[in-house]
């Protein structure tokens, strides 16, 4: 459970922080979609998703690091 000690906290805190920012980052795809299909890509936009699509590859690329350290790392211990 979450409450049960600080790890719960901490790993739940983490959970819905990444929810968040998944749901966040996920509205502003959609936008820029819309965007992209109904008034065309300029080259403002266009850079735009260039920079969405480079943030979402550092995004895995972090979790590919912190999936170890914050599920796997407390059961070596």
């Amino acid at each position: 459970k979450w409450n049960d000690n600080a790890y719960g906290s901490i790993t739940w805190m983490i959970l819905g922080m990444h929810m968040l920012h998944i749901i966040v980052l996920g509205v502003e795809d959609i936008y820029l979609l819309i965007w992209t299909f109904a008034k065309g890509i300029d080259d403002k936009h266009a850079v735009d998703l260039t920079v969405t699509a480079t943030y979402w590859y550092w995004i895995v690329g972090m979790w590919v690091l912190l999936f170890p350290l914050i599920y796997l790392t407390p059961r070596l211990l």
